[in-house]
This record gives structure tokens, C-alpha cells and sequence, in this order.
């Protein structure tokens, strides 16, 4: 994977609370989904799944950054350039109230690199 968990900052404060990811390699980051979880033991967290984010269609590089907050924002993604020609990519879940508030939370990242869908129609 070319994207990689550096870890979660602030949690339980939803005006500061956010995970940190950095960037490898190039890649668009809309093949990658975060799972919020709880650990179960020392290298294992639950299938269960509290909260889920798919990252939105966006290209990035290697050296850039990617901040996750937590909170609600005007814009769904907002991005800045950094001094040394990378960039910090902001990404607001949209949430009401902290999800990474608990001991036992932990974060998933998951590269999804095909998928299918199909629409429900009922007649």
C-alpha cells in the first residue's frame, strides 16, 4: 500500500481530533477506505465496524500528507502546499461527536483495487 497510518491525534476533542496518514508512493486515495475499530487483542481488531470513511478520488504523491479530521467542514477536501513542494490533503469525515474516544479504538485502512456495485430496484 501507498498510503500508511502514522496514527491519531486529539482524540475525543471533535474540533482537533483527526488521523494522520502519509504517502508513499504515488496513488489516487479514492481506492482507500477507514475503518474505525477496536482493538482486540495486541495485533487484532474487531470485524466489527463503528464508523467507515471512502476516501474521496484524488491524486497524491510521495511525501504528501493526508489529515482526516473527524468533524463537519464547509468543504469536503481542502489542500495546501507545503514549503518543500509536497502537499497536505484535508479530508473532513463529517461527524457530529468524537469516534475516537475510547481505549480500545483503532483504525483500519483498506486499499481496494476493484470493486462491483448494483443498483436495488424494486418493481
Amino acid at each position: 500500500m501507498n498510503i500508511n497510518i502514522r496514527g491519531i491525534k486529539d482524540a475525543g476533542d471533535i474540533g482537533k481530533e483527526r488521523i494522520i496518514l502519509t504517502v508513499s508512493a504515488d496513488d489516487n486515495i479514492g481506492k482507500y477506505i477507514i475503518f474505525n475499530t477496536r482493538q482486540i487483542g495486541e495485533k487484532l481488531i474487531s470485524s466489527r465496524v463503528k464508523h467507515t470513511i471512502w476516501l474521496p478520488d484524488y491524486e497524491v504523491h510521495a511525501g504528501d500528507l493526508i489529515v482526516v479530521y473527524t468533524k463537519k467542514s464547509q468543504k469536503y477536501i481542502k489542500e495546501k502546499s507545503n514549503t518543500d513542494e509536497t502537499k497536505t490533503v484535508f479530508i473532513y469525515w463529517g461527524e457530529s461527536n468524537p469516534i475516537w474516544n475510547t481505549v480500545d479504538a483503532a483504525v483500519a485502512l483498506i486499499k481496494i483495487d476493484e470493486f462491483k456495485t448494483k443498483d436495488i430496484i424494486t418493481y
